[in-house]
C-alpha cells in the first residue's frame, strides 16, 4: 500500500498520455496521494479534468495560473514527492531535462524535485532510436534518474516496434497497458529506506 506517500505525475505530448489516467487510478486505489502536472501538449490527448476527477487535485499545466492557493506551486509539489514520474516522456522533455531547460510547469517542477524520479520514454521506435535521444538518456541516467525502458507494440503509425523491455519491475503496483507507442509495465513500490536497484528489479524506496 502506499498510504502517505505522494507521487507526482509528469504527462507529456504523447498518444500514449490517455494511458495514465489508469495508472492514476490505480495508484490511488493503492491510497497514494497523486498530483498531475501536464504539459500543454498533453492536454491535445486528454482533458486535465480527467485527472482532477480521479485525484481530487488540480491538474497543473501553466506555470503562471492564477488560479491556486498561494504557494509556488513547482517547488511546493517537488517538496512534497516521494517519487516523481514522467509517463509518457516525450523526446522534447526528455531533451529539456537533460540539458536542464526547465521553461514550463513540467520541467521547473523535475528541476526542483530531489525526490526519485522514473523517466518513461514513449515516443515511434525511429525516435527512440535515434542517436540523440539515447544520448540524452544516458545523461538523464548519469544523474540518478531510473530510466524505464520500453516495451514493443503497435505504434501510432500502424509499425509494431522492435524495442523490447529489458526488465521486470516489481512493487506494490503493476501497470501493464495494451501498448499503443512502446510503453512498457511500470511498478511503484515506496519504503522508507532510499533508492535501490537489483537484478533486473527496480523498487523505489524513499
Amino acid at each position: 500500500m502506499l498510504k502517505g506517500k505522494t507521487v507526482v505525475l509528469g504527462v507529456t505530448g504523447s498518444i500514449a498520455a490517455y494511458k495514465i489516467a489508469s495508472l492514476a487510478s490505480m495508484l490511488i486505489k493503492q491510497h497514494a496521494d497523486v498530483h498531475v502536472i501536464m504539459t500543454q501538449n498533453a492536454t491535445n490527448f486528454i482533458h486535465p479534468t480527467a485527472f482532477e476527477t480521479l485525484t481530487r487535485h488540480k491538474c497543473l499545466v501553466d506555470t503562471f495560473d492564477r488560479n491556486f492557493q498561494f504557494n509556488v506551486q513547482h517547488v511546493s509539489l517537488a517538496q512534497q514527492a516521494d517519487v516523481m514520474m514522467i509517463a509518457p516522456a516525450s523526446a522534447n522533455v526528455i531533451g529539456k531535462l537533460a540539458h536542464g531547460i526547465a521553461d514550463d510547469m513540467l520541467t521547473t517542477t523535475a528541476m526542483a524535485c530531489k525526490a526519485p524520479m522514473l523517466i518513461v520514454p514513449t515516443m515511434n521506435t525511429n525516435m527512440y532510436e535515434n542517436p540523440i535521444l539515447q544520448d540524452n538518456l544516458k545523461v538523464l541516467a548519469s544523474y540518478g534518474k531510473e530510466i524505464i525502458e520500453p516495451a514493443s507494440g503497435m505504434l501510432a503509425c500502424k509499425l509494431v516496434a522492435s524495442v523490447i523491455s529489458s526488465g521486470v519491475y516489481a512493487g506494490f503496483l503493476v501497470y501493464t497497458p495494451v501498448i499503443s507507442i512502446t510503453m512498457p509495465a511500470i511498478v511503484i513500490d515506496i519504503t522508507d529506506s532510499g533508492l535501490r536497484k537489483c537484478n533486473s528489479i527496480i523498487i523505489i524506496n524513499k
